[in-house]
């Protein structure tokens, strides 16, 4: 037993996953580790520069180990994947239910239209 009391941990830090994305698709393995351990679910939270034009998918991965074998999350919240669209300048958030205690994140580009950069931040919490 690892001693963490998980419903006394409420959330974790806030973590910007990217600023960067934008017209190359990003591998989830050049993506930093995210800790999780300890939490149920993670706060996924997107959002552009004004005028974004290109469209693509965040994808979410997660790993028992630390430097593990990672793998996308499934059936959990859209398949492991968000959809951002080309006209998605607000942007949206999206919560992934039974995380593994490692997670990282990617990008995959569908549509290449301008240079605008997409944010991406997480946080693990409980409820």
């Amino acid at each position: 037993m690892s001693g963490i009391n998980i419903s006394k941990k409420y959330h974790g830090s806030i973590t910007t996953v990217a600023t960067t994305w934008s017209v190359t698709t990003v591998a989830y393995t050049s993506c930093t580790e995210i800790n999780c351990s300890g939490f149920t679910k993670i706060l996924v939270q997107y959002y552009c520069e004004t005028d974004w034009a290109n469209a693509g998918n965040i994808l979410a991965y997660g790993s028992l180990l630390s430097g593990g074998t990672y793998s996308i999350a499934d059936a959990t919240v859209e398949n492991g994947t968000f959809a951002v669209g080309a006209t998605d300048d607000a942007g949206e958030y999206y919560i992934i239910e039974n995380i593994a205690p490692f997670m990282k994140f990617g990008w995959d580009n569908t549509t290449s239209s301008g240079t605008k950069k997409l944010t991406v931040l997480v946080m693990p919490f409980n409820e």
